[in-house]
């Protein structure tokens, strides 16, 4: 056979949050297949090989080799061993990082976080990430937000694995949302793969969002887990209103009333009954506490030594070698005469002023010698690029409408400008925090918000410029975002994926027959969010807030009963095309339940109708 050699070799970025999640200047993804060297894992459903993890591969590798073995045993339709040391002369899939992979030449040390080697080496081939040795993955996928962060790059390997060579796919939880493509007989080509995540930051509202298999509002384990298999980021970079969480108004209410924001009537901020309380005075001797918060949280000192009472340092603010200098949500503009100067200056004069207590805080720390980044979020009145230099210990998340403002083009043209600005002011790269998710006005229930065309078109795009994202993502149900998270995963991997062709790899892998009905549904879905319900977009206090349109118009002429009619039309024709294939139709309707069932309901009678029956009944 003739040699076949397929060498890929991408440039996957570099700076700002590379160098705080283990990232260190530029990365080459590598991937070589030679198909001359083929090596047989299966023939006529019997597996030719076994899974080694030998004991000091360490628990994450453990579970990624169960993983394996899981979904490569319903792929070839027979059993698979995972022993702790290779049987002479046997295919070996060798999980981990450990003595034996060392002894093959195999060095996980130099990977980025997060970052995984496949490699053929005779008959065996290696898979193998940096870990964390004390975490139990399966135990973790039980706990919060904080009990996913640690590093599991051997696990994310046997993913890669498994969607490269195998055709696994894992769309949402469960069996429906898993996609096993059968083959009695599995071929590789000999691999040498360096992988690692193109954006450092990738994250989603995890929690949000009803789950049929879910038990109870804190049962994670699931969306644990498929957050997992989307590959999410192990490490959290605190970027959100940190000096919330501060105890300033508990700790100098009383004392300092003269560090909180003046109102109107001379008052300061103080009641803790007030809405967001605690607003503080910029102006005032609070900038001196704040650094010294900074001081004593980066240099290791506990917290009841600047937070009397107070347990731990807040972890939504405040992680190892990160303080987050982020003002209260809900910014209220202090009327004392040296903040008024500032803020009656517009956005521009607002943005200098309040980036002054980040800067000044930093300046400080370098003067000191004192190690450690400290974080702010370019944010609604202070999203102004500033004129003044920002030191290398600052890093800057741009908190932007994201995906969703497409249609808003002027309003997205302006977003993307204010995003290369700081990216230019700083001298590398920013991330964002994006909102395409059902908070605020937009917490329409019932309305499917299914947008993976748009979400994977702007990470892309904007890929110069940013070093992944937060998307907050609120939803009622979480069948409404899965394709969403689902693209936003592989793009935020690997920023040279083509959208469409996994898009439409999709419909044909979950709907068989009836991929293009099924792509005309979703693609119709996502038009009528993006190109009519986002349509009027303004700036808050609390970031951008759509203005929908009203109930009238969302349900007599978006979701009318023509457009109904013509959504159930194509399901009716995907059901009819799928009629023979069992998986297919199970998962259509699946969809028709969570997509049209619940937008038919939720729209009810028209509103109309409504007034109509009210009107009679007052007569």
């Amino acid at each position: 056979m003739s040699r076949i050699l397929l060498k890929i070799m991408f440039l996957a970025g570099i700076a700002a949050c590379m160098i705080t999640a283990g990232y260190a200047g530029e990365i080459k993804r590598s991937i070589t297949l030679d198909e001359s060297k083929m090596l047989t894992l299966a023939e006529n459903g019997a597996a030719q090989f076994e899974i080694v993890v030998p004991e000091s591969s360490g628990n994450v590798a453990k579970y990624a080799a169960q993983e394996l073995q899981t979904f490569l045993e319903k792929t070839i339709g027979g059993k698979i061993g995972i022993v702790s040391s290779p049987t002479p002369g046997k295919t070996v899939l060798l999980i981990g990082d450990n003595e034996l992979t060392r002894k093959l030449g195999v060095d996980v040390k130099s990977l980025p976080r997060d970052g995984f080697i496949i490699k053929s080496i005779g008959n065996t081939i290696v898979i193998a990430g940096r870990d964390d040795p004390a975490k139990k993955t399966d135990e973790q996928f039980t706990s919060g937000i904080w009990g996913q962060l640690y590093e599991r790059g051997t696990l994310f390997g046997a993913y890669d694995f498994m969607e490269r060579f195998a055709g696994v796919r894992f769309y949402f939880p469960g069996e429906l949302g898993t996609i096993i493509q059968k083959k009695s007989s599995l071929k590789i080509p000999s691999v040498d793969i360096v992988d690692c995540p193109d954006y450092a930051a990738r994250s989603y509202s995890t929690y949000d969002g009803k789950w049929p298999g879910q038990k109870n509002s804190t049962d994670y384990y699931d969306k644990n887990k498929i957050a997992c298999r989307y590959r999410m980021q192990t490490e959290y970079i605190p970027n959100c209103h940190g000096l919330r969480d501060l105890d300033y108004l508990e700790r100098f209410g009383k004392t300092h009333p003269e560090y909180f924001a003046m109102m109107d009537n001379g008052k300061r901020y103080c009641d803790p009954g007030m809405q967001f309380p605690g607003q503080l005075c910029y102006s005032s001797g609070i900038r001196e506490e704040i650094y010294k918060d900074a001081e004593a949280f980066l240099t290791g000192k506990p917290v009841e030594s600047r937070i009397p009472g107070k347990k731990v340092w807040p972890p939504s603010g405040y992680q190892k070698g990160y303080f987050n200098t982020m003002p209260q949500d809900g910014l209220y503009f202090c009327r004392c005469p040296e903040c008024k100067k500032h803020f009656s200056g517009g956005d521009q004069a607002t943005s200098e002023f309040l980036w002054e207590t980040t800067i000044a805080t930093a300046l400080k720390l370098k003067q000191n010698k004192i190690p450690g980044y400290v974080t702010m979020m370019a944010y609604t009145f202070y999203a102004p690029v500033i004129r003044q230099d920002i030191p290398d210990n600052v890093l800057v998340m741009v908190a932007e409408l994201g995906p969703w403002g497409e249609a808003n083009v002027t309003t997205q043209q302006r977003d993307n400008k204010e995003i290369q600005d700081w990216t230019k002011k700083l001298g590398h790269k920013v991330w964002l925090w994006n909102y395409a998710g059902k908070y605020a006005s937009l917490n329409i229930p019932g309305i499917p918000t299914s947008t993976p065309r748009a979400i994977g078109n702007y990470y892309k795009s904007l890929s110069p410029y940013i070093t992944g994202a937060f998307l907050q993502s609120k939803t009622d149900l979480f069948t409404f975002n899965h394709l969403n998270y689902y693209v936003f995963g592989k793009v935020c991997w690997n920023n040279s994926t083509d959208v469409d062709k996994i898009l439409n790899e999709y419909y044909l892998l979950m709907y068989g027959p009836a991929a293009e009905p099924m792509k005309k549904f979703f693609e119709r879905i996502e038009y009528l969010w993006i190109n009519k319900i986002i349509k009027k977009v303004m700036s808050t206090s609390e970031g951008p807030i759509v203005a929908p349109p009203s109930e009238y118009e969302i349900w007599e002429k978006i979701y009318s009963p023509q457009e109904i009619a013509s959504l159930t039309a194509m399901l009716d024709h995907a059901e009819k095309l799928a009629a023979k294939d069992a998986d297919a139709l199970k998962r259509i309707k699946y969809m028709r339940n969570d997509f049209l069932d619940l937008l038919a309901k939720q729209r009810g009678p028209m509103p109309m109708q409504k007034m109509i029956l009210r009107v009679w009944y007052l007569a």
